[in-house]
């Protein structure tokens, strides 16, 4: 697959049979174009690159990657299937119309409603978020959650991430769009149902939620805010066996979403002092200012709280209380 980063740079990316991805950024050298630290091959387009690599005989992409490649597939941009990872399709086109209806949270960055998108063959219910901000780094977070959960959701073993369907970045406010979950979030959710919410749906609940964690991680992908309130439910049509009389009947499906401060890497510098979801934070960030895998899966855990419980962790305290006890060095418990 061949890509454009946020810097205007090209990319070319390529995955094992191992689900190993590989990006090989393209540069050019006078009018020529090749692979960075690589003086072979060169091509006089990018198009004639790949196909140097996919015709050489040689194995040039082995030798660059130090690994054994076979490239059988060049990757075609998708314009047409929407069920894919498609650029061109996650953009708000000319024509289609959003309808605001009701204000479901303020946040510290935009205003998320329930609403309509009118597109030109269909209309649907969404989950609408208007950004506060408009700028540069706005711009960039928006880029970056676009591309995490869209490309994860591509690779998860389930089909449990909530996407960002399109957004709107060429004119103010940013807008973006995501699927809407008729079930809200989990603590909602859990009000709702109350005692109908059974030991062995809050075990599935956990294992659809670690399944996508565990994903993200193999994709060099970290979170950064994994909580009860960033898992998502719908009430959805669940297939049974053809043999039953009833083929069909409703059932829950849980989501991850919310992916606004996920990071593509192993390492995000943070400064533990500055707003963040204190009650899901490792104390040992306050040591070492970074996020990772680790601190994913504690929060993980605290997530696990939340959901046999039904608390939210460390109720007893304020926000500041827990960050005065973390960054002193005491051990606490969520209950």
């Amino acid at each position: 697959m061949i890509s454009r980063t946020h810097d205007d740079i090209f990319r070319f990316s390529v995955i094992s049979e191992e689900c190993q991805i590989y990006h090989l950024i393209i540069a050019e050298f006078g009018r020529k174009y090749g692979f960075k630290n690589s003086i072979y091959p060169l091509a006089a387009s990018v198009a004639r690159l790949i196909q140097k690599c996919i015709r050489s005989p040689m194995d040039v992409l082995s030798a660059i990657l130090k690994t054994n490649v076979v490239l059988r597939h060049f990757v075609n941009p998708n314009v047409v299937d929407n069920d894919n990872y498609s650029l061109s399709g996650l953009f708000l086109k000319y024509g289609d119309i959003i309808k605001k209806k009701n204000l479901i949270s303020k946040g510290a960055n935009s205003d998320c409603f329930v609403g309509s998108l009118f597109t030109s063959n269909k209309s649907e219910q969404v989950i609408i978020k208007v950004m506060y901000k408009y700028n540069q780094n706005e711009l960039d977070n928006i880029c970056r959650e676009l591309h995490i959960s869209n490309f994860l959701r591509q690779f998860v073993s389930n089909d449990s991430v909530v996407p960002v369907q399109c957004v709107r970045i060429f004119q103010a406010p940013y807008i973006m769009i995501y699927p809407f979950m008729n079930c809200g979030s989990y603590p909602e959710f859990a009000r709702r149902i109350g005692s109908r919410l059974t030991f062995a749906d809050k075990i599935n609940i956990a294992q659809t939620i670690v399944r996508v964690l565990s994903d993200m991680h193999f994709l060099g992908l970290l979170h950064c805010d994994i909580g009860a309130r960033n898992i998502f439910v719908n009430k959805e049509m669940i297939s049974r066996s053809k043999v039953t009389d009833c083929p069909f009947l409703h059932g829950y499906k849980y989501y991850l979403g919310d992916f606004r401060e996920s990071h593509i890497g192993n390492i995000k510098k943070v400064n533990p002092q500055k707003p963040i979801n204190i009650r899901w934070l490792a104390p040992e960030v306050f040591k070492t200012n970074e996020l990772t895998k680790a601190t994913d899966v504690f929060a993980f855990g605290i997530t696990l709280y939340e959901i046999f419980t039904g608390n939210i962790p460390y109720f007893s305290m304020s926000a500041e209380e827990i960050r005065i006890k973390l960054f002193a060095g005491h051990r606490i418990r969520p209950g």
